[in-house]
């Protein structure tokens, strides 16, 4: 038997025997830590399901919206704006005391392409000014920080995504098409005068186990920085599986945070089944494995992020159910709670890496 089966074996059995069901008195996520500790929400759940909200109002600090303040949904096919919605989704954060951190401003997808396409390029640098200084303005002093930017860097290459080295698809439109890199900057600078007060992130994934694309966002970020561009802070998502390095994801921080900028684990999830075997069961050792990442991620942050660049830790999605990865249609388990509000024991794992 090698070291890494005997340390699983005694994690099963730490979490079988410390996994408490959920009960009145049981310190929450938000109770064990001292950052802020948030969740990618759906706005429609939290509006209509009591369980879910109360999860949330229960556990978290702070919440993303995984759709809600996204280009399609607020702008019209004229271009014309509907925040009916979004300022629904504030105002029940706002009874749930929950913060909320804007998700995002300029991305290539979720954009209303249909609109969008009927611009030159000089409407669409004007669309693009008017979107984040409309969005950010409405919600000035209400919302902590922005994604400003999201997914500027092309996998593989780590150039900056244009359509010419992505995948294209329904609502995707290419800012940089039109705008090329200055899209960037504008966005931020735009952003900045509308709320001076809000931190403003560049948000991307796979930092932790692309260190090609690492190396770009960080030379684009110093770039910015040099520039006099207000950007305040770094957004690694963290979309990992069981699989995930640790030495991938201790270097991610360490590089990251050597910027002096904010640092937010902003969407983290573990898929347990990142293959999308069929069949596939969920057993006790691919929990174990997942709880195993989750609490890890929560150590190194701690351990390689200075504490005046800590905004915290966002996990993605509430519950399984409601996960991206499996309304995608794969065959996973990868976040806190199971379909049925159950914690999962990743829940405790996740809550001691906290402490």
């Amino acid at each position: 038997m090698n070291k890494f089966t005997i340390a699983l074996l005694l994690l099963l059995c730490t979490m079988a025997c410390t996994h408490k069901p959920d009960h009145s008195g049981e310190t929450t996520l938000k109770e064990a830590s001292s950052i802020p500790i948030g969740v990618g929400v759906n706005y429609d759940l939290l509006k209509n399901n009591t369980s879910y909200a109360a999860i949330v109002k229960t556990q978290f600090d702070r919440v993303t919206p995984g759709y809600q303040m996204k280009h399609a949904a607020n702008v019209k096919n004229d271009g014309t704006y509907d925040f009916t919605k979004t300022d629904d989704f504030m105002n029940i954060t706002s009874s749930l005391g929950v913060k909320v951190h804007g998700h995002t401003l300029a991305w290539y997808q979720n954009d209303n392409a249909t609109y969008l396409n009927t611009l030159d390029t000089a409407q669409v640098g004007n669309a693009l000014h008017d979107w984040v200084t409309t969005m950010v303005t409405r919600y000035k002093g209400r919302v902590t920080g922005w994604d400003v930017v999201n997914e500027a860097i092309a996998d593989g290459t780590g150039a900056l995504r244009t359509s010419a080295n992505s995948l294209s698809g329904s609502g995707y439109f290419f800012w940089a098409d039109y705008l090329g890199r200055d899209y960037i900057a504008n966005a931020f600078t735009w952003a900045h005068a509308a709320d001076p007060e809000a931190k403003l992130f560049i948000n991307d994934y796979g930092l932790e186990s692309n260190s090609r694309k690492l190396d770009s966002l960080i030379a684009m970020v110093n770039r910015l920085k040099a520039d006099g561009v207000p950007i305040h802070g770094i957004g690694c998502q963290m979309h990992m599986s069981i699989y995930t390095r640790s030495s991938g994801i201790d270097s991610a921080l360490q590089l990251l945070a050597a910027t002096g900028l904010l640092i937010h684990v902003s969407e983290l999830d573990v898929r347990i089944n990142p293959g999308n075997l069929t069949p596939f069961t969920t057993t006790p050792a691919l929990l174990a494995l997942q709880a195993q990442q989750f609490r890890y991620v929560a150590e190194s942050y701690f351990r390689n992020v200075p504490a005046a660049q800590r905004y915290g830790i966002t996990v993605w999605d509430l519950t399984d159910a409601d996960s991206w990865i499996v309304k995608a249609g794969n065959r996973d388990a990868p976040t806190l709670w199971d379909s049925s509000y159950n914690k999962k024991p990743v829940f405790d794992a996740f809550r001691k890496g906290l402490q």
